[in-house]
């Protein structure tokens, strides 16, 4: 009871103060995230600095990294789309390829897809999803049995989907499994990217299917453009589980999801019931006569639905409708009431209405959700966290608790999102602002509350030193930073977030040296310099260069002298780092 009233006292004391202000929680994504809005004093809500942890590189020089799955046991299995099949052991701390799978690689095929079956302790049953180097071309969903290594006598294929080989393959290929023990497994459309300006894709003409997702996402008897939910058995085969969205009758009854672009990554969360997957949208900047420009999408669904690619993206925003033969423009597509009379077409006209995204960015700066920030985009998922695990040593606090880990694979950064209970997007916050990962492309946590990140590496489409596997550990008690300072008296933290909605990371981070100098070594660099705040507060406004060579930095013009003060005390607070 004493211990209580002191913590109330302490709350009181902390909230006058510092000033500390409870913000409701909202159901609408706000322009701009008032900065101390998630900040609860109770330490296991504690906003939490991303110098708390620690990133081990556990495998390198990888052969394009594609999806991993960490088991009950703490060992982590991962694939590269060249068929690689690895494990990597904690108890030895040590990386062993166990097969590698003969695959056909061209044009982003592959080994694509994960996933261990619910009971794997038990039958050793390990799902892949690849593309066999046999003709016709098609992707193959296959049951293989693990011993000391991959067993190929075992495989039991439970699923081909025939495969046009095209300019950009849009291949999907993730998979996840619910409390049911129903298998999702996300696939391409299979369509190519850049038609109709990179707009919506719907070119009817002859010889021009491959640039005609009505084939694809919107027919309802084509497993393309889709994620697909069955339920496989003891035999190696599959049954269908109540709740789908297509009906035999009317198509395919293994289909969830229609309407997906290139849905690359999914997730699904027992404990709420929910499906996520980033679909990577269309490629044009900017709105026009053709409709809406390129978004990505961050999506949730708690049941059967049609998102309605290649009719509306983002927030059900409606392409126009054109025939590219006789070059003219018809009316806008309706949401509520999708028809796909493509003659490419071989299934329903009247489709379900579409669904908005969760969460939708262009390349530009989103006004809904500017924390995610600009440039190239890649929408993927990857786990949501549960903190049951979190008093281990290197656990990911609790403060995460519920948060679902998305990450862009374009922008190198990864996010933490959370929703309302309702399933509505509640507030987001970079994670581990400052570092860069490598085109991360998956993660998952693994029982003990470590979190394992898949990073692709620098160049596409082929082997990279920088490909790894790497495991990020909190390093610290919580409530403390690096330094020993506790968390609630940090100094900063409002200015990291003002770095990360700026431009700042194009050229710095925090501590290796890119285009300009890390942040550590500006920190060193003025630290214990007197009267030089004011100056840097001005640098940054201003802008300015010549002290750390030919780099010039660009103006900030829009920032107040107080947003630039806090960005520098961010920035000076790293020079404690070490001491």
């Amino acid at each position: 009871m004493r211990c209580l009233i002191h913590k109330l006292v302490l709350v009181l004391c902390l909230s006058i103060c510092f000033g500390f202000l409870t913000i409701a929680d909202t159901e609408k994504p706000q322009k701009r995230p008032t900065y101390w809005q998630t900040a609860i004093l109770w330490s296991d809500k504690t906003p939490v600095d991303g110098r708390c942890f620690t990133r081990t590189v556990l495998a390198d020089h990888l052969d394009e990294p594609m999806e991993l799955v960490v088991a009950d046991d703490q060992r982590v299995f991962f694939i590269d789309r060249y068929g690689a099949f690895r494990v990597y052991s904690p108890d030895h701390n040590h990386v062993r390829k166990l097969n590698q799978l003969p695959v056909m690689t061209d044009r982003g095929l592959g080994l694509l897809g994960l996933a261990l079956a619910p009971d794997f302790t038990r039958s050793k049953h390990i799902y892949l999803y690849y593309t066999p180097r046999s003709q016709p071309l098609r992707q193959r969903l296959s049951r293989f049995t693990l011993g000391d290594s991959l067993l190929y006598q075992t495989e039991k294929v439970l699923l081909e989907i025939p495969w046009e080989v095209e300019n950009n393959a849009h291949t999907g290929g993730s998979m996840a499994f619910d409390e049911d023990g129903n298998l999702f497994l996300s696939v391409g459309d299979n369509t190519a990217a850049f038609v109709e300006d990179g707009y919506a894709s719907i070119d009817e003409r002859v010889g021009r299917t491959i640039y005609d997702a009505q084939r694809t996402a919107a027919n309802s008897r084509d497993l393309r453009g889709k994620i697909l939910r069955i339920h496989p058995t003891a035999d190696g085969t599959y049954t269908i589980p109540a709740g789908n969205l297509v009906a035999a009758a009317d198509g395919r009854p293994e289909i969830y999801i229609m309407g997906c672009r290139n849905p690359y990554r999914i997730t699904y969360d027992a404990a709420a019931k929910r499906l996520f997957w980033g679909d990577i949208g269309p490629d044009d900047g900017k709105d026009d006569h053709h409709g809406p420009r390129g978004y990505d999408e961050i999506n949730m669904a708690t049941r059967a639905g049609n998102y309605g690619w290649p009719y509306v993206v983002a927030d059900n925003q409606p392409y126009r409708a054109y025939d590219f033969t006789e070059d003219r423009f018809g009316a806008l597509f309706n949401p509520d009431q999708l028809r796909n009379y493509s003659v490419n077409n071989t299934g329903l006209h009247q489709l379900p209405p579409a669904e908005p995204a969760l969460i939708w960015y262009p390349y530009a700066v989103s006004d809904p959700f500017p924390l995610l920030g600009e440039g190239g985009r890649a929408a993927m998922v990857g786990a949501v966290y549960h903190a049951s695990s979190s008093g281990k040593k290197g656990a990911v606090p609790v403060y995460y608790d519920g948060a679902l880990f998305a990450f862009d694979w374009m922008r190198n950064q990864l996010t933490a999102i959370w929703l309302t209970p309702q399933g509505s997007y509640r507030r987001m916050e970079p994670f581990m602002a400052g570092t860069v990962f490598n085109k991360p492309v998956d993660l998952a946590f693994s029982p003990d509350g470590a979190l394992y990140v898949l990073e692709y590496g620098s160049g596409f489409w082929h082997k990279n030193a920088d490909a790894r596997l790497v495991r990020i550990d909190y390093n610290l008690n919580a409530g403390s930073t690096a330094s020993g300072k506790p968390l609630l008296a940090l100094t900063g933290i409002k200015g990291q977030r003002l770095i990360n909605q700026s431009d700042c990371r194009s050229c710095h981070t925090d501590n290796q040296r890119m285009a300009a100098p890390s942040f550590y070594e500006i920190a060193h660099r003025y630290q214990h310099q007197r009267g030089l705040k004011d100056k840097l507060v001005e640098k940054v406004i201003r802008g300015g260069g010549g002290v750390w060579g030919t780099h010039t930095m660009s103006a900030h013009p829009q920032l107040d002298p107080a947003e630039a003060t806090e960005m520098v005390d961010y920035i000076l607070s790293l020079g404690d780092e070490g001491e």
